[in-house]
């Protein structure tokens, strides 16, 4: 039988074109029209592209007309292969339609039936075996990409004879979390136009070459690859390191994953590697990745020479690292240092403070000690920054007046993220602001900020999204709430913002909130609410004005009560697509929102644009001096709303905390409830309470 899916899409293109269609299936009737024989071409592959590929597989299965045009319709899927061990089974005539020649990319993964595991099963060497003759069963010999995940190679000499036969001109492999030591010199000179190479062991024992298993063949020692992308994560020696780039002339991207501590016995000597690999335009050592800042390598392998991208841990070696930088200050696009997180570093004013790096346009560092006028020093010579990320390791890095005022304008700066920094007289973060005229994303974490009421600043005309987490204030006078708003005033002040994120931020009241809701341009806010200086009056005010913006997702945080007069004035937001409420642990670490039924029924009935409503705590609906309402009440009165709003909901355990555990707590909604006036899966861009639409940060 087919999809529900697909048996709901043909029969909507269907109703849209005026044909009455009945999609085939083993047990069907002869009445109705074969879709596949009335459709266009056009509409029929854009229908198969959204299918898997098991269930093109399925669909072989309908009649023997579909077994031979489904492959005609469905080709563009089927440029990977993806196969786990219950493939090895897997009768061949399903597959052979698609397969052949078609296929350019396979991956060999472990089933993941257990997604709790911390690690999944391996996919043992007899399976990765059969797989790969299923492949060539199949008549997939021209494969130009293969990666393996998870899986045991003992025998190299077998594996290398499948690769012969499927993948004799293979340009990318990748080896992930392979539980065997392979010997990579006879598996370069197996594959000669091997360009990407990536190996990951979970293994630690070396073998050398020596093992039995490995191929007996001499490799010819002048022998050098095609390889251009090299990627290394394993613990082992520097010395096995090395002798597998000596074999990369021609090498561009070289990175080194590995976790090193002691830099003398895993860290590849710089100089030698490129000495070894001139042409290394892309360069990572010792770094430990992070989605937020990964970086494509083919943005910066091109045929230019030098270094443009260096990301590296300062436990590689501090002279290493400033040897690398005085040598490539001309070249450099790409600078990353960082360290990892307990251990103290060297101090690097001294290489900041002579270092002009002109070409430099993104910068993140996480170092450990560095004093902010060196920093401010190499700033005034990297003038055509983009992006800067600086994290402090340290307490706080001081913000020096002296050395903020001596900053140079810098007028291609766009994105600004400062961790841990100190401002002790309210003048000097703003003055620093003030040399980026055309930022536009501005992020500060945990830092200590003095107020300054006296403070003047026209604001960032181009700042489009403000983000504050857990940042503290520091202020001698009486009033810090008017001192918070005047703050918020001096960064707010352009009309322009679009985005605003208080996480874990106090003394917003309600001063803080005028400002705020006068930016006609917001359109999402994630808001803190203190109980103790915004009350129920000051949040009606403040929705009120918020009618003015184009406010499109509000998010508030800390909410104890959602009450009739509320939830009527959010109905009355015309552009308001999203709510949220969630919990902080500023102030308490749990906490249950109490929700009024005809309030919900007012913002559900009245809201124009209302696609989602997300509940991120524990929430209690209540009806008068009723009983609360309990979730299955809750999900029917939803769902007696008109439109009818589908529900999807997602199980909300706060801080390792599960209150459906505990009988006394009945009436306590234990789930998010997620309201939609369409498709369910939308919700997926909105979980917690993110949208898209706030920007990365690079």
């Amino acid at each position: 039988m087919l999809s529900n899916w697909l048996t709901s899409r043909f029969n909507q293109i269907a109703t849209l074109l005026g044909i009455r269609i009945t999609p085939f299936s083993k047990n069907a009737s002869p009445q109705g029209t074969d879709p596949m024989q009335v459709l266009p071409a056009e509409i029929l592959t854009n229908v198969f592209s959204h299918l898997g590929q098991n269930d093109c597989i399925s669909c072989l299965t309908v009649s023997r007309h579909w077994y031979n045009v489904v492959p005609l319709y469905s080709h563009a899927i089927w440029k990977e292969l993806r196969l786990h061990p219950r493939v090895a089974h897997m009768d061949n005539h399903l597959c052979e339609p698609y397969v052949a020649n078609r296929i350019k990319s396979i991956v060999i993964e472990p089933s993941f039936e257990n997604d709790w595991a911390f690690l999944p099963e391996k996919v043992s060497e007899q399976d990765v075996f059969a797989l790969l003759k299923k492949c060539l069963d199949w008549g997939c010999d021209d494969i130009e990409s293969i990666e393996l995940m998870y899986c045991s190679i003992q025998l190299q000499s077998w594996f290398q004879n499948y690769l012969e036969y499927m993948a004799s001109n293979l340009k990318r492999l990748k080896i992930i979390k392979l539980y065997s030591w392979l010997s990579i010199p006879h598996l370069f000179y197996t594959l000669p136009e091997l360009s990407h190479f990536t190996y990951q062991s979970v293994s630690i024992e070396q073998n050398n070459g020596n093992d039995t298993r490995i191929p007996l063949f001499q490799v010819p020692s002048d022998y050098r690859t095609k390889i251009t992308y090299l990627c290394l994560s394993l613990s082992t020696t520097k010395e096995w390191k090395e002798s597998i780039a000596r074999l990369c002339p021609n090498l561009r991207c070289f990175i080194d994953e590995s976790l090193i501590f002691d830099a003398a016995w895993g860290a590849v000597d710089l100089d030698s590697l490129l000495t070894w690999c001139p042409n290394i335009t892309f360069l990572k050592v010792n770094a430990v990745e992070n989605r937020n800042w990964q970086q494509d390598p083919d943005t910066y392998i091109s045929k230019s020479q030098g270094l443009q991208l260096f990301d590296a841990n300062d436990t590689y070696g501090f002279d290493q690292i400033a040897r690398q930088l005085t040598k490539s200050h001309d070249t450099l696009q790409y600078l990353r240092l960082h360290r990892i997180s307990g251990t103290i570093g060297p101090d690097w004013s001294l290489v900041f403070a002579s270092l002009q790096l002109p070409k430099l346009r993104h910068l993140i560092l996480r170092c450990s000690r560095f004093s902010f006028a060196s920093f401010a020093s190499m700033l005034n010579h990297c003038l055509v920054l983009e992006s800067i990320a600086l994290f402090y390791m340290a307490p706080k890095l001081l913000l020096e007046i002296t050395a903020v005022q001596s900053l140079q304008t810098m007028q291609h700066l766009r994105c600004l993220q400062l961790d841990g920094i100190l401002d002790t007289d309210g003048h000097s973060l703003l003055t620093m602001l003030g040399r980026f005229p055309f930022l536009q994303q501005l992020f500060i974490y945990r830092s200590s900020l003095a107020l300054a009421p006296s403070a003047k600043y026209d604001g960032l005309e181009k700042l489009k999204f403000l983000d504050l987490s857990e940042v503290s204030w520091k202020y001698d006078g009486d009033d810090m709430e008017a001192a918070v708003a005047h703050f918020f005033t001096c960064l707010t002040t352009n009309g322009k913002l679009e985005s605003l994120r208080f996480k874990d931020v106090p003394t917003i009241g309600r001063n803080a909130l005028q400002v705020i809701a006068k930016i006609p341009s917001l359109k999402y806010l994630d808001l803190l609410i203190d109980h103790d200086l915004v009350h129920e009056q000051d949040l009606l005010e403040f929705i009120g004005l918020l009618r003015d913006t184009v406010i499109d997702i509000l998010k508030f945080i800390n909410i104890d009560r959602l009450t009739f007069p509320l939830l009527e004035a959010l109905a009355q937001l015309p552009r308001l697509s999203m709510f949220c409420t969630g919990s902080s642990q500023y102030f308490k670490p749990f906490r249950v929102t109490e929700v009024d039924k005809d309030g919900l029924t007012q913002m559900l009935s009245n809201s124009p644009n209302l696609i989602a409503i997300v509940f991120n705590t524990d929430v209690t609906v209540t009806d008068g001096g009723k009983a609360p309402l309990t979730e299955d009440q809750l999900l029917t009165l939803i769902k007696d709303q008109r439109p009818p709003p589908r529900i999807s909901r997602c199980w909300n355990i706060e801080f390792g905390h599960d209150y459906r555990r505990q009988p006394d707590r009945d009436n306590v909604i234990h789930s998010s409830v997620v309201i939609k006036w369409f498709d369910v899966h939308f919700s997926s861009r909105f979980h917690y309470g993110h949208s898209t639409k706030v920007p990365p940060m690079f």
